[in-house]
Order: structure tokens, then C-alpha cells, then sequence
């Protein structure tokens, strides 16, 4: 059995200062050379960790699904041994256990993007015949610790049946380890025919009770404070604060890979809540899911995704939405806004050249006074 180097998620399952550990064995998958996905040697235990891998395109899928196959038969091409030192007694492996033996629980790790700032760690723990029990996401760096330390804050503070999310266990909060449980989301990414329940979860995010102008929302004023924006564009912007309209719950991230269809009910689930804003604009999340697997999935060009996004626009299950969050006629330039704020703000690093693109075509096109 080979051991790979020093890495981080060892830090997490046998942290410094713990003298009594195990060695549990894994496979370890890899993606672009990079380590990826850590799966138990038990076959079904490890097929059902590769649902944490939301594969995106055919190809993946197809990836995916052969190795689901060979797994079911103990074979895993390309995946090489790992041995990780584990310390039972450890704050986050008790929290990973919530209560029952190591020994008599399965795990499978998500290992998070080695190049982001606050690289996560999402962990499925299972039992010993590989059936899924609860979900830990973890994290040890400053920036992954305050985001888990905001989900964690904004789950709490609202409903879990009106967010679509799935439901908070527990909180750990140690002296160099954050962590949240959640309960187990089954189902994959939704792919197709999703505007009925865009629609239904959307528009139970609405704040249809309170209207407020857009300049006023935390999101427009983070925008507004940008010095990126052109004198056309704050002009377009400018005309957002026509009149009020309804806020919205934001999620941040609203595209299908953070979201869960289960298979039986179709019911969605809806993860990763880090970025959550009770007072965020509304429709943006809406055009998020649409334009962010069009343009980093599908690779589309710039003038595709926002053909396919007015004609969205014009649907009746968009304009109804529209008329409870009081935004007709001023779709295209929360479009707009959508945009400016990817490209100024959060400063999207994949896809950047699209976006750009799209907000420079769509504001031609809506002529600024």
C-alpha cells in the first residue's frame, strides 16, 4: 500500500497533538493530475461516493458512470492506493461520527479545489454497508473557516423547507477546524425542464411583502461602489431605481451542480449556502443557473447565451415570476446588473471573457439614456 505526501485532508483526520491513529485505506482519484475524490475500498461505498462528483458534461457523466460500473466489480482504473493516518478520538472525526464507532463507519471525501482560498473539504459518511448517513463540509484555512462559519449562520436563520436546503445537524467550531453536518441530499443535478421549479423555489425567495429600491440591496451597493463601471452602464443601472421592487433570498451560487433532484419525488435540494443574502436582487439567481453551465459547460458564445436568455425572458413562466418580484420591463437590466456584478465584483475567474462579452453586447443594446 503506498501513502501519498503530506496533504491536507490529513491535517483534518489526524490533526497535530493526536498521537493515537489507524491507518484507513482509500482509493484516490485524480482530475487534470490533481487530487480529486478519496473513496473507501468497499465497492458500494464507493460507488455511492462518486455522488459527490456533480458531473457537468456528457463526458464526465460518462466517466463517471463507467467507473460507477467498475467499481461495483472492485475495479478502479486509474485510482491508486491511499493510506491516511487517522485519529480516532480528533474533534472532527468524533464530529464525523456523531456518535458511532470509526470502525463501523465508511467515508468518501470531495477534496475541494487546491487553488481556491477557502479550499473545503465535503465528506459523506456512511455506514459499513455503504449507505449514505450525513454530510460534513470542512475546512481549516481562515477563508474556508469564515464561509463554512456563514453557511452554518445562514442556515440557521431561515427555514430550511423555504430554502430548499437541506437540513443542519451540527457545528464544529475548533481551535483550527470548521465544520458543518447537514443531512443527506439524494438525487444528481437537475438537467432539463426545470423552469416549473425555478419558478416554484424562486418565487418562495421573493420578500414580496417589502419593497425597497435596487440601490438600497447590499449587492446593487457593492456594484455601485465598483470603479470599473463605465458612465453608460451606471446610467442603465441607474434605471433599476424606477421604482421599488421585492427582494429576494440570494443564494450566490444557484447553478445545477450545487443543486440535488431527487429521483423519486423530483424535489430539488438545494447546497452550499456560504454566499447566502436575505436581501439580494431578484431574478439574478434565476439567470445564474442559466447562464453559468451555457458558459462553462457548453462553452457557448456570448451572442448564444443571451439569445437564449431573452428568449427566457419573454416566457410566461418568467414574466409571471417578474410580476410578483415587480421587475417588468426591467428584466434585461437586472440582466444587466447580473452581469456587472460577475465581472466587478466577484470577479468570475472561469469564463471571464463570455461575461464581459455578454455585458458589453447587452448594454449596446439597451442604448443608455
Amino acid at each position: 500500500m503506498t501513502e501519498p505526501e503530506p496533504t491536507p485532508w490529513q491535517g483534518l483526520l489526524s490533526p497535530d497533538g493526536f498521537s493515537s491513529t489507524e491507518p484507513r485505506h482509500f482509493r484516490l482519484v485524480r482530475r487534470s493530475g490533481e487530487p480529486f475524490l478519496l473513496l473507501p475500498f468497499q465497492s458500494k461505498a464507493a460507488r455511492r461516493g462518486l455522488d459527490l462528483y456533480p458531473a457537468q458534461t456528457r463526458k464526465a457523466r460518462l466517466l463517471r458512470g463507467v467507473l460507477s460500473s467498475l467499481l461495483s466489480v472492485g475495479l478502479a482504473p486509474g485510482a491508486q492506493p491511499a493510506s491516511v493516518e487517522v485519529a480516532p478520538d480528533s474533534p472532527l472525526v468524533r464530529f464525523l461520527c456523531a456518535g458511532q464507532r470509526w470502525a463501523d463507519l465508511q467515508l468518501a471525501m470531495l477534496l475541494g479545489n487546491p487553488r481556491a482560498p477557502g479550499r473545503r473539504f465535503v465528506a459523506l459518511i456512511m455506514d459499513a454497508q455503504g449507505t449514505p448517513l450525513h454530510i460534513v463540509k470542512a475546512g481549516m484555512n481562515e477563508q474556508a473557516v469564515m464561509l463554512i462559519q456563514q453557511e452554518a449562520a445562514f442556515l440557521k436563520s431561515h427555514s430550511s423547507e423555504r430554502l430548499h436546503s437541506p437540513q443542519l445537524r451540527g457545528v464544529l467550531s475548533d481551535k483550527t477546524i470548521s465544520a458543518i453536518s447537514l443531512c443527506y441530499a439524494a438525487g444528481q443535478p437537475p438537467r432539463a425542464g426545470s423552469d416549473t421549479v425555478l419558478r416554484e423555489i424562486l418565487g418562495g425567495w421573493l420578500n414580496s411583502g417589502t419593497q425597497l429600491h435596487f440601490s438600497t440591496l447590499p449587492h446593487a451597493q457593492q456594484l455601485l461602489a465598483s470603479t470599473g463601471l463605465a458612465a453608460a452602464e451606471r446610467r442603465l443601472l441607474a434605471r433599476l431605481d424606477s421604482r421599488p421592487i421585492a427582494s429576494a433570498i440570494h443564494h450566490g451560487d444557484f447553478a445545477p451542480w450545487n443543486i440535488r433532484a431527487a429521483a423519486a419525488s423530483g424535489r430539488w435540494t438545494v447546497l452550499d449556502w456560504e454566499r447566502g443574502e436575505p436581501q439580494g436582487p431578484p431574478a439574478w439567481d434565476w439567470f445564474h443557473f442559466r447562464v453559468q453551465p451555457a458558459v462553462l459547460v457548453e462553452r457557448l458564445q456570448p451572442e448564444a447565451v443571451l439569445a437564449r436568455l431573452e428568449s427566457a425572458i419573454e416566457q410566461p413562466i418568467f414574466q409571471a415570476y417578474a410580476k410578483a418580484a415587480c421587475i417588468e420591463g426591467l428584466e434585461r437590466e437586472l440582466l444587466l446588473a447580473y452581469l456587472l456584478h460577475a465581472r466587478e465584483v466577484i470577479r468570475q475567474t472561469e469564463g471571464t471573457e463570455t461575461i464581459r462579452a455578454m455585458a458589453n453586447l447587452l448594454a449596446s443594446r439597451l442604448k443608455p439614456d
